[in-house]
């Protein structure tokens, strides 16, 4: 059984953050996500961060594999246009 919390702030009109955090109830394990979003003219900046069990026990649909597991970051740009 998981249970789930999802959080949205904005920072302003370019600028926001989002945080997700799901516990394991059977596992005593806490799985933890938060993202950084800044919106330029034609590119979006985003900036992630995760800590979680290396032994990531939660439901994935397709071949995804274990992404986040353990603790890192990631750096993403996206061009819109």
């Amino acid at each position: 059984m998981f249970s789930g919390l999802s959080m949205s702030y904005p920072m302003g009109i370019i600028d926001k953050l989002n945080g997700i955090v799901y516990y394991d109830w059977k596992n005593k394990a806490t799985y933890n996500f938060l993202n950084w979003n800044h919106d330029f003219k034609y590119i979006s900046l985003y900036l992630m961060g995760y800590w979680n069990p290396k032994n990531f026990l939660l439901p994935q649909q397709g071949n995804m594999g274990n992404s986040y597991t353990g603790q890192g970051i990631q750096l993403m740009l996206v061009y819109n246009y």
